[in-house]
């Protein structure tokens, strides 16, 4: 999203940090809380698109010292407020006024950008697909080499991996198989096997197999 956005975004939090400030310290008068110490001021906001027509709706909720203070939720129809159990807070006409506007042409139409723009990435995130990277490892061990088949670099991260030697390697004689994340948004995974040295002496020949939804047909790596 563009730099209009951005800017926007930081005013709102710009906006919702010094309210949230700008109540604490309301709290503490109301409740005279003198006290040294820490005080905690908490809010929790979102929004939500109903569709068929119907408006969007906004809400917040805030807490004074884990103590629920306040919530406010606004759609184009209504405005309500509900107070806690602990105090109630009296609006003038103006106040009220000045929250719909508020809430009407910034909160609102803000948060549902934003949640479109959440909900476009995701569907992206699932659609995105990368092919992954397949390298076959030989290692001189005791009595022996292991064998790794290692994938890197794939999205997403379902994938199956597997050396062959002729035949199908039974999930037995393999060890590692976890998917981890590789640091970069993209995943990575590995399997290894060993074979002993009267194997080597037939020399096999041993392939890598992926089965990813990046590829049309499965990738070997002899």
């Amino acid at each position: 999203m563009g730099w209009r956005y951005h800017y926007e975004a930081a005013s709102v939090l710009r906006d919702i940090f010094s309210s949230m400030k700008n109540r604490l310290m309301l709290v503490k008068h109301r409740f005279n809380l003198t006290a040294e110490g820490v005080h905690i001021q908490q809010r929790l906001t979102g929004c939500e698109v109903l569709g068929d027509g119907q408006p969007a709706v906004i809400m917040f909720t805030d807490s004074s010292d884990g103590q629920d203070a306040d919530s406010r939720m606004y759609n184009m129809m209504h405005f309500t407020n509900a107070s806690g159990d602990r105090w109630e807070i009296q609006w003038s006409t103006m106040k009220r006024m000045h929250f719909q506007m508020l809430y009407s042409n910034i909160y609102l139409p803000f948060c549902v950008r934003t949640l479109y723009h959440l909900v476009d990435y995701e569907k992206r995130q699932v659609a995105h697909r990368v092919r992954p990277r397949v390298c076959f490892i030989t290692k001189p061990v005791m009595g022996g080499a292991q064998v790794t088949c290692l994938a890197t670099d794939f999205y997403p991260r379902h994938i199956n991996l597997t050396p062959l030697n002729n035949r199908p390697v039974h999930d037995s004689e393999l060890t590692g198989g976890l998917v981890l994340p590789n640091g970069n948004g993209f995943y990575q995974v590995r399997t290894k096997m060993m074979v002993g040295d009267e194997e080597l002496k037939k020399k096999h020949n041993y392939t890598c197999t992926a089965s990813h939804l990046s590829l049309d047909n499965r990738l070997e790596v002899s």
